[in-house]
């Protein structure tokens, strides 16, 4: 393991930071590496870009489904 010291953090970063470890129940230290776990690996970008690639394979498709449609497909996989 690595340690990075981290100088000057504004106090509303510290006091949002001190909350969220007291929520859940982990130390700052643990917390701070959490938001950063969650900030570098975020599928958030992947999301996007599937997001993305729908839109474009619906739109090159050329045809619009009803909510009634859609609706009576559910159903019927449902039986």
């Amino acid at each position: 393991m690595n340690n990075i010291t981290v100088r000057n953090i504004p106090d509303r970063i510290h006091k949002k930071l001190k909350k969220r470890s007291e929520l859940s129940r982990r130390s700052i230290n643990s917390e701070i590496i959490s938001c950063l776990e969650e900030a570098l690996f975020s599928n958030k970008h992947e999301v996007e870009m599937i997001i993305k690639k729908s839109q474009e394979i619906r739109h090159n498709l050329n045809f619009e489904i009803t909510l009634n449609e859609l609706e009576e497909a559910k159903i019927s996989g449902r039986k």
